[in-house]
Parts: structure tokens; C-alpha cells; sequence
């Protein structure tokens, strides 16, 4: 697992992950994190929002990786 959003970035350039999670709702992470929507969806990676767990990381973006 991948936190922050500098790390899900590198993560979206870097490896594939297979999830990014989001603490805020769709509409903020549209209007405030454009690219890396679209790198996500060029990859098609799943986007969640909403995701309540993150603030127990303190952190507001965290991406999920396969690990081998």
C-alpha cells in the first residue's frame, strides 16, 4: 500500500497498482485531482472515494499493489 498522493503518483507512472482510494467524494477529487484521474483511467485502474479508512493513516490518497 501506497500513501499520499505524491505516492499514488509515482505509483500511477512507476507500477500498476490495482486500486487508489480516496478520503474526499468524487466531485472534489474531480475538480482537484484531474491527472491523476486520467492516469488512473488510462490504466484502468478502480477508483473508490469516500473511503473513511484513510483517517486512520492521516493521509487523503493511498493506492493498493500486488506484491510478489
Amino acid at each position: 500500500m501506497r500513501l499520499h498522493y505524491n505516492e499514488v503518483c509515482r505509483a500511477l507512472i512507476n507500477a500498476a497498482p490495482q486500486e487508489l482510494y480516496f478520503f474526499h467524494d468524487a466531485e472534489y477529487i474531480k475538480k482537484n485531482c484531474e491527472l491523476l484521474l486520467i492516469m488512473a483511467q488510462n490504466r484502468k485502474v478502480k477508483i473508490s472515494y469516500g473511503v473513511d479508512w484513510l483517517a486512520g493513516f492521516r493521509t487523503k490518497a493511498a493506492c493498493s499493489l500486488e506484491t510478489k
